[in-house]
């Protein structure tokens, strides 16, 4: 049974997918790339880094990762670990103490420089996690196969069905090979992702992801559901704040308490007037009790002059 986060988690999965990952793209590397990142965690009256990661490159193929770095979803750490690693390897160092290796990821691609397989290790704990992406002749992802060894190794395994415009429309999920879940996704007439229901082994509903636009198009909010068995009953909430130039401001996530949206946390991106991407990333957490908004996270990026990240 899938718990609320991971539903969350499955729903911004689809998304991404909807999105880009099933199109045709050959992009090369070339300029700078991203060498490296800082995390760093507020405590008390400053931020101190929590962990540091290094990325390497191999090959010539792949491309600069900051515009998909800073997509909306990107925000969502599970979205850019899962989809947009366009790096040969990448070394994670704790940085609470002693720096010390903590994790490592692998990546390989195919001919035509798509991500076909992720390897991510936990070293200290010995763990490893695994994703490998099916291709059609087409070029387009109809697979995906999700491999965990956390002391028991799980499998989780997706196929992928296109309508007659090339979106996904179709989605059939397997754990250890035994059928669990079907995603069925709705699109208006523009082609816009609308809608996304996931029905159980059952064929009885599940949850629900509801999508929103405004008038320029851009996603306004995801509003998430769970089926009672009668009716659907609304579970988060994630909107979306834009500045004049139609890049993302602010983002407010919030949890239905039963009558009422509740703040959990928010981002709030900053810009400088000479890139189109954020300078710093930061995120707040709020406070039932004192109903305001406290320092939690933040991320900050340097760039070179072709709007590339370098740190």
């Amino acid at each position: 049974t899938l718990t609320k986060n991971d539903k969350k988690q499955r729903a911004l999965q689809i998304l991404a997918l909807s999105k880009e990952e099933h199109q045709v793209q050959s992009k090369f590397r070339s300029g700078s790339r991203l060498i490296g990142s800082v995390r760093q965690q507020y405590q008390g009256s400053s931020y101190v880094p929590q962990d540091s990661t290094q990325y390497l490159y191999n090959s010539t193929y792949g491309y600069d990762p900051t515009p998909e770095m800073f997509d909306m979803f990107d925000i969502n750490s599970f979205l850019y670990d899962n989809f947009m690693n366009y790096y040969d390897k990448s070394l994670t160092w704790d940085m609470t103490s002693t720096p010390t290796l903590s994790d490592s990821m692998m990546n390989t691609f195919t001919t035509g420089h798509k991500l076909q397989h992720s390897v991510s290790r936990n070293i200290p704990f010995s763990s490893y996690s695994s994703t490998f992406f099916g291709y059609n002749t087409a070029g387009q992802k109809i697979q995906s196969i999700d491999t965990f060894n956390m002391g028991t190794l799980n499998a989780y395994q997706s196929d992928f069905t296109l309508n007659a415009q090339n979106k996904v429309w179709v989605i059939k999920n397997k754990e250890n090979g035994v059928f669990v879940s079907t995603d069925s996704l709705y699109y208006n007439v523009e082609g816009r992702l609308i809608k996304v229901i996931e029905f159980d082994d059952q064929d009885e509903f599940s949850f629900k992801l509801d999508i929103a636009y405004n008038s320029q198009n851009l996603i306004e909010s995801l509003s998430y559901s769970d089926w009672t068995g009668s009716v659907w009953s609304n579970t988060d909430k994630t909107e979306y704040f834009y500045n004049s130039g139609n890049h993302i401001s602010s983002v407010y996530y919030s949890n239905f308490d039963g009558s009422n949206w509740v703040y959990d946390s928010k981002d709030t991106l900053s810009y400088t007037t000479s890139t189109s991407y954020p300078s710093k990333v930061e995120n707040f957490v709020y406070n039932l009790s004192s109903m305001m908004f406290e320092n939690n996270s933040k991320s900050e990026y340097t760039y070179n002059s072709n709007d590339q990240v370098l740190s």
